[in-house]
């Protein structure tokens, strides 16, 4: 998964939550309540300078990960630009390899 977020409440910053919130979601992409459930392996790739997703809220994911999971770290990542980065193919190329 790329730019994860613990929840969509989470994810948005303080200063948009009143613009964003005023009308209730349907979905609230509770990821933090999905992620214990899933038995597979997760990787999670997050840039930390990404803007639409807040790192702090990637992080908070952390601790929900199994063993066999991974956060990975992209230095200089933003939202949409992970495959970009040269850790990004490899962590991924290891990962599939691994398969």
């Amino acid at each position: 998964m790329e730019t994860l977020f613990n929840n969509f409440r989470g994810a948005i910053s303080k200063a948009l939550r009143p613009f964003v919130f005023p009308f209730p979601f349907r979905t609230k992409f509770p990821n933090d309540e999905f992620i214990p459930l899933i038995s597979c392996p997760i990787v999670i790739f997050q840039g930390n300078r990404d803007r639409i997703t807040p790192i702090a809220s990637s992080r908070k994911l952390i601790p929900l990960l199994k063993n066999q999971d991974k956060f990975i770290l992209i230095p200089k990542g933003g939202h949409k630009n992970l495959r970009k980065f040269e850790i990004f193919q490899k962590k991924l190329k290891e990962i599939l390899d691994a398969v």
